[in-house]
């Protein structure tokens, strides 16, 4: 079956109270549906729920924009706005770019740019570790840097300090309480 309007508009219209009043079905097992469009674009427009279902076993699945923006966007206010979710147990999110980086952004504000050289936290942003595993080694606890570490401010630790290699100190040392 061809219908074909060349030279005019093609309306399809369903006008049964039925989530299923307009469907567009190949029911073969090796059928597929092709959908084609111009510059002109291509909108789904409506006020109830749109699901995308795939299931398949033997291939993955892709959005893409082969050379625009491809953009994700949730009005729903909350901290559930927009979800990516990977349902199996081993299942997991993979984020991949181009060197230009991952941004996450919050509000306005940049608070995360994520690139091939580093992760840039916004200056407002703080980073709290709450894994409360304890350092027994320079290779354990909670964060452990396989490179130096450059600290421009203060530092005040709650434990105790344990420094396998010289302790070098370029301005002056006080101590309060006993040394041994």
């Amino acid at each position: 079956l061809t219908i074909d309007a060349s030279a005019s508009s093609l309306n399809l219209t369903g006008g049964e109270a039925h989530a299923a009043a307009v469907r567009i079905e190949a029911d073969h097992a090796d059928g597929g549906i092709d959908v084609d469009y111009g510059t002109g674009g291509m909108a789904i427009d409506g006020t109830g729920v749109l699901s995308i279902d795939v299931v398949t076993t033997t291939s993955d699945s892709n959005i893409k924009s082969a050379a625009g923006v491809l953009t994700i966007e949730s009005g729903k206010t909350g901290a559930d706005a927009l979800i990516l979710s990977a349902s199996h147990s081993a299942g997991g999110v993979k984020v991949g770019a181009g060197t230009g980086g991952v941004q996450f952004d919050v509000g306005n504000s940049e608070v995360l740019n994520l690139d091939a050289d580093s992760a840039d936290f916004a200056a407002e942003l703080s980073v709290v570790v709450n894994n409360v595993t304890n350092s027994t080694s320079n290779t354990t606890g909670a964060l452990v840097v396989d490179g130096g570490l450059g600290i421009a401010k203060d530092v005040h630790i709650g434990g105790l300090v344990d420094v396998d290699g010289r302790v070098q100190i370029a301005g002056d040392l006080t101590v309060q309480g006993t040394t041994t």
